[in-house]
């Protein structure tokens, strides 16, 4: 992100991440705060407590089956995009509460899936992400969205409170 910013010739950026890419928007923040103009973080979280809540989460909300195939994204055990894409089929009404399978003409898919990504990131470094240490080196205004329903990164992941405010 760093080296595209200065590919482009910008001074500061607008940093904007959803999910995962919440993670990744964060981290860029707190290593180059003098280069962020300002920062969105969409259903996200600071570290990787979201992994144990998720969990927690889907044993209070998910069906059996959603509990089962979720165990390949806790291992990041995908195997081919056809495994994560019945995933996303199995774990869909988890993300939208207005999901219905049979859309004629809709695709819930819009992207091209990365089973290596999501096993990298899950059966990796997201085990122990944490960057609630370091969030007070971000200058640049936050805005923060969260999902009163997200089942992966709750709300309460997104309560920052910094003691000089």
């Amino acid at each position: 992100m760093e080296a595209l910013r200065q590919y482009l010739w910008q001074d500061k950026i607008v940093v904007i991440g959803t999910s995962y890419g919440g993670m990744v928007a964060l981290n860029y923040a707190v290593a180059y705060p003098e280069n962020v103009q300002s920062l969105i973080v969409i259903a996200s979280a600071a570290s990787s407590r979201f992994l144990e809540l998720a969990k927690v989460n889907l044993a209070q909300r998910g069906t059996k089956e959603q509990q089962a195939i979720a165990q390949l994204l806790w291992d990041g055990k995908f195997e081919n995009e056809a495994q994560l894409q019945e995933y996303f089929l199995v774990m869909m009404p988890m993300y939208s509460l207005t999901y219905k399978l049979a859309q004629p003409g809709r695709s819930w898919r819009r992207t091209i899936l990365s089973p290596n990504a999501i096993n990298v990131a899950f059966g990796g470094f997201l085990r122990t992400y944490n960057v609630l240490e370091q969030l007070h080196k971000i200058t640049a205004p936050i805005l923060v969205i969260a999902g009163k329903h997200d089942w992966i990164c709750p709300p309460e992941l997104s309560e920052c409170r910094f003691k000089n405010l």
